[in-house]
């Protein structure tokens, strides 16, 4: 398997010639404001944030939703996407899966060259495949060994004796079934070793937690992917590769990901 590198501390994983994040949300700030909550825009600091990683790769892969607002776009980001990438695109070559939030992207970046956005049902390069999880991907998936997904921001919530519950971002790596797999794509033939689901957590810190240790994921997190997966083996590993055992490990109550 080509080189797959967990960069220590960031919700970014290298692999291959990519460097791979998701769900950026730029423009939630808009949202918030209308709920009555008032914060700068973040934006600036998220471009500079991912300058410096992507120092350790060839390529950026953005796994969808790159900006907020659905349906439609808002001021906010028809005003600052367009530089955000124009400046991004500068340094290097940006690949980007569409995610649900991603309604009007190629109208916003049409005009800015080194941006490719890819069909919304993801891509295979090698042993790996590069999707959102919002709804099933293209039937490549089934020649990867490791799919690589955003959409659910995944966190680990604890509880403490105190009382006090937080949460953290987490890497989730669910082991694939494949009979599912093959019954989902109607297939006999699917890759030749184990295959591994990889959720990839949000790199907005404003973007909402998929809580993965609790009855049921929020609707706005569930990813149809979820149910090809023995979940309950799957093993978590904090961003700074803190190993957390698995869901089951650290169930408060049995999750539900249907």
């Amino acid at each position: 398997m080509k080189r797959l590198q967990f960069v220590t501390n960031e919700p970014a994983v290298v692999v291959g010639k990519y460097l791979v994040i998701a769900d950026l949300h730029l423009g939630i700030e808009a949202a918030l404001l209308a709920s009555g909550v008032r914060l700068p825009s973040g934006t600036d600091q998220l471009l500079e944030k991912i300058e410096k990683l992507t120092k350790k790769a060839e390529r950026l892969l953005i796994l969808g939703d790159v900006k907020h607002e659905v349906p439609g776009t808002s001021q906010q980001e028809w005003r600052e996407l367009p530089p955000f990438f124009r400046k991004l695109a500068s340094i290097v070559p940006v690949d980007i899966v569409p995610g649900n939030h991603d309604t009007v992207l190629e109208r916003i970046v049409r005009n800015v060259p080194n941006v490719t956005i890819h069909d919304a049902g993801g891509f295979r390069d090698g042993e790996f495949f590069f999707m959102h999880g919002h709804k099933w991907p293209s039937e490549d998936v089934v020649n990867a060994e490791m799919l690589l997904c955003g959409h659910v921001h995944p966190h680990i919530e604890f509880h403490d004796d105190a009382g006090k519950i937080w949460r953290e971002p987490a890497w989730v790596a669910a082991p694939v079934v494949k009979k599912r797999l093959m019954e989902q794509y109607k297939t006999t033939t699917v890759a030749a070793g184990e295959q591994t689901l990889l959720l990839v957590p949000a790199f907005s810190d404003l973007a909402g937690s998929g809580v993965v240790n609790l009855p049921q994921l929020p609707a706005d997190h569930r990813s149809p992917m979820l149910k090809l997966t023995r979940f309950g083996d799957a093993r978590a590993f904090l961003l700074d590769g803190t190993d957390l055992g698995t869901i089951n490990d650290l169930l408060l109550e049995r999750p539900d990901v249907s």
